[in-house]
């Protein structure tokens, strides 16, 4: 997950620095600095919407090793007579505040990327003349 942040967050420099021909990443075909510039947008929202993921991964593995070793313990403290602690729930549990900011962040983020991408993908159809723009680029080999 942390390597998807990094390479979208690269990206998104990459496509707002409009820095494709500078640094010779052939990975991102030239485009119109608008369109690279809602793309790169796009993409930033999309590193938000990935890294938000990654916390909520993160708590998750988190908390799922905190149950299992619970379980295990109390699987063991039973074994030898001992009274077991309370079970630890599986899935973690965000503070109420904690819970609105990741919600918002995510709904705003997402909103951000849907409508920047949907523009992005609008102005490159306008500024090549056709629908399917990487065509008319010559992306992927293909003649124009």
């Amino acid at each position: 997950m942390g390597a998807l942040v990094l390479a979208l967050g690269a990206l998104s420099v990459v496509l707002m620095g409009n820095l494709t021909g500078e640094i010779g990443w052939a990975a991102v075909p030239g485009m119109p600095y608008p369109c690279a510039l809602l793309m790169g947008v796009a993409a930033a929202a999309l590193t938000v919407l990935a890294a938000v993921g990654a916390v909520c991964y993160f708590q998750f593995i988190r908390q799922l090793m905190r149950s299992y070793g619970r379980f295990h313990a109390n699987t063991l403290a039973s074994a030898a007579g001992k009274a077991p602690l309370p079970p630890v729930t599986a899935y973690p549990r965000f503070t109420a505040g904690r819970r609105r900011a990741l919600r918002k962040v995510t709904m705003t983020a997402a909103t951000v990327f849907a409508v920047c991408f949907v523009t992005g993908f609008a102005a490159c159809a306008i500024s090549a003349g056709h629908v399917e723009f990487w065509h008319a680029w010559g992306w992927f080999g293909y003649g124009g």
